[in-house]
């Protein structure tokens, strides 16, 4: 899976979820993958939201797997809504923006 901004209009936007390596494969052939699609900054900005929402969790003794962690840190970063049904989210981040 791979993130990025859509020129235009802004929008952040997740390639979709492939069932297998086949499917993996396919969508790499198919779909423009950027070599990297996040600049310097972006990165650093990330990292940072990343290391403030642990800490966070961390203070108020909640657990979020690491990589929902990676996931919400780069929605919050990126000021986008998390599409998602898992309400884990919701109990552990309130700085992020959900949508079901």
């Amino acid at each position: 899976m791979f993130v990025r901004r859509d020129p235009k209009t802004g929008d952040v936007i997740l390639s979709r979820k492939s069932d297998s390596w086949d499917g993996l494969f396919k969508l790499y052939s198919r779909d423009q993958v950027p070599n990297d699609s996040m600049d310097t900054a972006d990165r650093t900005h990330v990292t940072r939201t990343y290391g403030d929402l642990r800490a966070a969790c961390e203070a108020r003794d909640l657990t979020l797997a690491p990589l929902d962690m990676m996931i919400a840190a780069h929605a919050v970063a990126a000021d986008a809504a998390l599409v998602t049904r898992d309400r884990a989210f919701a109990r552990v981040l309130k700085s992020l923006k959900i949508d079901d």
